[in-house]
């Protein structure tokens, strides 16, 4: 589990009969339980899934710039 600006970054191992579509299906529930605004599932290598939970979504965001130039 690692966190970053947005939301975490989970690595899990799949368990036998627990395979990437398991956890694709758990995402809502994931996302409820971690009061994440939406959770992404995706394979990260062979046996393991990438779970990204993100919490503050970037694109809706008010950001502010003072150009330079």
């Amino acid at each position: 589990m690692k966190p970053d600006p947005f939301g975490v970054v989970v690595r899990a191992s799949c368990l036998p009969k627990v395979s990437l579509e398991e956890f694709q299906k758990a995402a809502p529930y994931i996302a409820d339980e971690w009061r994440c605004t939406r959770v992404s599932v995706s394979p990260d290598k062979p046996g393991h899934v990438l779970i990204r939970g993100v919490r503050v979504d970037p694109l809706i965001t008010k950001t502010s710039h003072t150009p330079t130039g």
